[in-house]
C-alpha cells in the first residue's frame, strides 16, 4: 500500500505530487508538516491510498 500525497490549489486547478509513504502511521506522522508547507504555498493537502500499481512503482524509479 502506498499513501500518494498532492499539493492542490483550493478549487484542484493544479495538484502536483510531493511525497508517498509506505503506510498511513508514516504520512500521519508527517501531516502537520506538510500542511505547513502547503498552507505556505496557498495549497491544500489531499492524498490517496493506493495499492502498487504502476504509477507508483515508475514515480518510484525516477525519484531515486
Amino acid at each position: 500500500m502506498k499513501v500518494v500525497v498532492y499539493f492542490e490549489t483550493p478549487k484542484v486547478l493544479h495538484a502536483e505530487v510531493v511525497a508517498m509513504f509506505d503506510s498511513e502511521e508514516l504520512y500521519l506522522a508527517c501531516f502537520g508538516a506538510l500542511e505547513h508547507i502547503a498552507r505556505q504555498r496557498g495549497m491544500v493537502v489531499s492524498e490517496s491510498v493506493r495499492e502498487n500499481d504502476y504509477l507508483t512503482d515508475k514515480f518510484e524509479e525516477e525519484i531515486k
